[in-house]
């Protein structure tokens, strides 16, 4: 899997019945969990509505991939990069119906200016396979939605320590 999700995976093979996940870092989730409020947001300057991202997939969300913004340059992310970057890979498991919108058909509808970088053939797989995958919110999400929170250790999901938030500098 290694730029999509981990090359190995050891735990379950779905995510319970109406639980969502949010993939991040843990860097980034450390700051949403002490704020007691997920918000939404643009992730690319070319998208038309702040939202917050969810996904039924269990393992990781290969759209959660991130640019890096080293001196040398922007490049891909993979995941075992992400792994050693800003805490490392965390989600935020929330209920279902704390995202309403079901992303396909906000793809569906957009533009070909943000889709420019994938041919018209993508489109239409992509859009014919994140139906009922990936979910979405426009509105805040606050912990009264949340389930749990996870970092990724170890090669899986698991709860942060106690200390995780006490712990200093932003990085779990």
């Amino acid at each position: 899997m290694n730029r999509c999700g981990p090359t190995w995976y050891s735990g379950a093979e779905a995510l319970p019945a109406g639980t969502l996940a949010h993939y991040s870092n843990a860097q980034a989730l450390k700051k949403v969990v002490r704020a007691g409020v997920l918000l939404p947001h643009k992730t690319r300057a070319i998208e038309r509505h702040a939202l917050i991202w969810a996904s039924t997939n269990p393992v990781w969300e290969p759209g959660a991939l991130r640019l890096f913004s080293p001196v040398a340059g922007v490049h891909a992310v993979n995941f075992e990069m992400q792994a050693s970057l800003r805490g490392g890979p965390a989600r935020l498991l929330l209920a279902q119906e704390a995202c309403p919108l079901d992303i396909w058909g906000i793809l569906h509808t957009l533009g070909p200016e943000a889709c420019a970088h994938i041919t018209p053939a993508q489109r239409r797989t992509i859009l014919a396979t994140v139906q009922g995958v990936w979910w979405g919110s426009t509105a805040p999400i606050g912990e009264e939605w949340w389930i749990r929170v996870e970092l990724w250790r170890g090669h899986r999901w698991v709860f942060p320590p106690s200390s995780w938030l006490d712990e200093g500098g932003e990085a779990a």
